[in-house]
């Protein structure tokens, strides 16, 4: 698995992610619950994966890889 990169926390930055189809990885309280997958759509609240779950982002981190 690829390095983590930075974190994924703005609406702009969340949308870049989308746009050009970016690999990122989901944590939650430190442990990793995904990687490898890409954003399909988000929200102010919410960010839906091409892995058809749907995070909450007060609840998990997301990072680029």
């Amino acid at each position: 698995m690829k390095q983590v990169n930075r974190q994924i926390v703005s609406d702009p930055d969340f949308e870049r992610m989308r746009v050009f189809s970016q690999l990122i990885a989901v944590y939650r309280d430190n442990e990793l619950l995904d990687a490898n997958i890409r954003i399909v759509a988000h929200s102010e609240h919410s960010v839906s994966c091409d892995n058809d779950v749907t995070y909450i982002k007060a609840n998990h981190q997301f990072y680029r890889l």
